[in-house]
């Protein structure tokens, strides 16, 4: 198993862990958005493992490891 200190953020243990984690993921997930696009989100939802199904049966679906929604207020 590899250290915290060897696991960065798109890391898939560190990530579902996190993801999974009732008390952390909304602070912890608000901090890394916060900083990515440099401004204050407000409360968010997060559901983790998500499989989106294709628009057409031509093209192909995606698989979310975590989608992150802003809910709007702090």
């Amino acid at each position: 198993m590899k250290e915290l200190k060897d696991m960065d953020l798109i890391d898939d243990f560190l990530n579902n862990a996190l993801a999974n984690s009732s008390e952390y993921a909304e602070d912890a997930y608000r901090i890394i958005l916060e900083a990515l696009f440099g401004f204050q989100i407000g409360k968010i939802s997060i559901i983790n493992q998500r499989t989106l199904a294709p628009a057409h049966p031509d093209m192909r679906g995606i698989s979310l490891d975590v989608e992150v929604t802003e809910r709007g207020g702090r």
